[in-house]
């Protein structure tokens, strides 16, 4: 994922683990982007529930994590 901001460096470290990595950015010094959409395809297991969460970085750099949402198939 480095350098994959449009506007900014980032970093990305491996930490071990099945996907665990830690990433090291520079947060823009103005807020530009206040609104955003997205449309993802979601792959679900048939017949038992598929628990789906949205996480993002708030503009003070903090992670906020969704409650689950849950899809049944």
């Amino acid at each position: 994922m480095a350098g994959d901001g449009a506007d900014r460096d980032d970093l990305t470290f491996a930490a071990g683990g099945i996907k665990r990595q830690m990433r090291v950015f520079r947060l823009p010094d103005a807020l530009s982007t206040t609104a955003m959409t997205l449309t993802r395809t979601i792959r679900l297991v048939k017949a038992q529930d598929n628990p789906l969460y949205l996480t993002m970085i708030q503009e003070d750099g903090f992670q906020a994590w969704s409650s689950p949402v849950y899809v049944f198939d």
